[in-house]
């Protein structure tokens, strides 16, 4: 099995994935100690992880991991890159097996923890992880108006509908920031993009891969939703990216 589906399953096991579509205003940012913050200098940076029908193709995840790695690194942190931590979960995957039960086809939640805090005891070990930053793009329906649409502090026109209201399909950025224990220091979220255009009147969806991997809208996003984080962080956003 491919590690980005048993890596997903263990992401939606500590519900870190939500299976409904939320907005921004869902994942507020959390106020942690400065005793806690302070002591954060290296930062894990785990895959991508798209939720949703449609499929984001791995090259274009992949550029969004690497603009999360570059714009941390320019904030003053050490960075341990995605791949790191693929090949750390590719090897405890192989080593247990799997993750799923062989009766009913659905995770084990008990396995996937164990692996988990094996994950992150290794990247302590390796790396001094402090904390890993973990990105999802979240995709749902979200409303627009004379064809604007607004969402998760993010407004795009919609191609192809202007004068019209009503949902259009669209993808936001979420992060969660944890300890290298599991503890839950950050989050946040904003808008990515609309994923479809209204065309003799019906739905045409756009690649995804050109969506995501697309550098004016990772910058726009990476940095929307990293620079309260790193500003919490004490680190100062105002030259990068």
């Amino acid at each position: 099995m491919h590690w980005r589906t048993m890596f997903t399953a263990a992401i939606a096991a500590t519900s870190l994935v939500s299976c409904a579509f939320r907005g921004a205003e869902d994942t507020p940012v959390i106020i942690v100690p400065d005793s806690v913050i302070r002591n954060i200098r290296t930062i894990a940076v785990t895959p991508v992880i798209a939720t949703g029908e449609s499929h984001v193709p791995e090259a274009a995840t992949a550029k969004l991991e690497a603009a999360f790695e570059e714009y941390l690194q320019e904030a003053g942190f050490s960075v341990v890159p995605a791949f790191e931590h693929i090949g750390i979960w590719q090897h405890i995957a192989d080593e247990f097996g799997g993750f799923f039960d062989v009766y009913t086809g659905e995770p084990d939640e008990a396995l996937l923890a164990v692996a988990n805090e094996r994950l992150r005891a290794e990247l302590r070990e390796r790396f001094q992880v402090d904390a890993l930053l973990y990105p999802e793009l979240w995709e749902g329906k979200v409303p627009f108006y004379d064809g604007l649409a607004t969402w998760d502090g993010a407004s795009q026109a919609v191609f192809g509908a202007y004068g019209l209201s009503g949902t259009v399909n669209a993808l936001s950025l979420v992060v969660v920031l944890e300890d290298s224990a599991g503890t839950e220091l950050f989050s946040n979220g904003i808008g990515f993009a609309t994923i479809e255009a209204w065309h003799s009147n019906s739905w045409l969806p756009f690649d995804l891969g050109s969506v995501v991997g697309d550098p004016r809208l990772m910058t726009k996003a990476v940095t929307g939703v990293l620079t309260p984080i790193l500003e919490a962080l004490g680190a100062d956003s105002s030259q990068v990216l």
